[in-house]
């Protein structure tokens, strides 16, 4: 059985896009076309792979299963495709880019206009995510390069880098905060203030919530981004937790003050993270993307290091 490029790459437009009519747009190409292209490749491999619902289309058991492997293919095809290209001296192909959002505020936007500026047939697409979705994106090939704020458990065929420390745990707060007055900020002086933190499922929210345990936090106010914490915690709603490196990373404004909490020892690092089988321009933007860490985050670097778990081992 050869299956056909096309039908994949319709397949993984809806998947991608979430819907057949927006993976028609996505591909230029009609919708019927689009659904006759993954109905071939359904018939091809003798399993459903989509289920149509009310708000799209969703992956079956069958289709979650066959999704790297299908991708795999597609990485295989353009890897080819772009290997060809730096033979005849070009450099092109699309890179698809997951971070989380201090990344995309801090290293994404230089990046881009780097990419631009210097490999113009490059093309890239960039998308902000929680740690979480970032490190299951690259996973599972919807992404090709991200930058998350969390480790990736268990066996993976990714290179992992880490490309800076978080540095230490600050309390930022408006400058003329009441909490700025107490001679000493530990967990118990911090909780007795209101919270403004993220939403579930980010790296942040689990932070702060871990290190003021056991004590009772109250929050007054939940954000889908460091900007909107910011902007609350600016108009005195209440106080928030940030590592350095979010902090500086996410505004330079002089509205914020952030001082270092006394009694917490607690690393994070922001890590590069690429796929072993990505296409070479994938690894162009990654060089880019550690280039603008190092220089923008100079203090908080730490030992290069890199770390790969083949799938298969523990």
């Amino acid at each position: 059985m050869a299956l056909v490029p096309t039908q994949i790459r319709c397949f993984d437009a809806v998947v991608r896009s979430g819907s057949f009519r927006a993976a028609a747009e996505l591909l230029h190409l009609s919708q019927p076309a689009v659904s006759m292209n993954v109905a071939k490749l359904e018939r091809d491999l003798g399993v459903q792979l989509l289920r149509r619902t009310g708000r799209g289309s969703e992956l079956t058991a069958a289709g979650t299963e066959m999704l790297p492997h299908l991708r795999g293919m597609l990485r295989a095809e353009e890897a080819a495709e772009q290997h060809a290209a730096v033979l005849q001296g070009r450099r092109v192909g699309l890179v698809r880019v997951a971070a989380v959002n201090s990344a995309v505020i801090a290293l994404l936007p230089k990046v881009v206009q780097f990419m631009a500026d210097e490999q113009p047939d490059l093309d890239v697409e960039v998308v902000e995510l929680n740690s979480a979705e970032v490190n299951a994106g690259v996973l599972d090939g919807t992404y090709d390069v991200g930058v998350s704020a969390q480790p990736i458990i268990g066996p993976h065929d990714l290179d992992i880098e880490t490309i800076a420390d978080s540095g230490e745990l600050l309390v930022v707060a408006h400058p003329d905060h009441p909490v700025f007055e107490a001679p000493s900020l530990t967990r118990a002086v911090v909780a007795r203030e209101p919270f403004v933190v993220l939403r579930e499922g980010y790296t942040l929210r689990q932070l702060v919530l871990r290190y003021l345990e056991p004590h009772h936090v109250r929050i007054v106010g939940e954000a889908l981004n460091h900007d909107t914490v910011r902007r609350l915690v600016r108009a005195k709603l209440g106080i928030t937790l940030m590592p350095r490196v979010t902090f500086e990373a996410t505004g330079d404004d002089t509205d914020l003050s952030g001082r270092p909490v006394d009694d917490n020892a607690e690393r994070t690092q922001l890590r590069l993270i690429r796929r072993e089988d990505a296409a070479p321009a994938s690894g162009i933007v990654a060089g880019a993307i550690r280039d603008e860490a190092r220089a923008r985050f100079p203090h908080l670097q730490v030992k290069r290091w890199k770390v790969r778990t083949p799938r298969g081992q523990d």
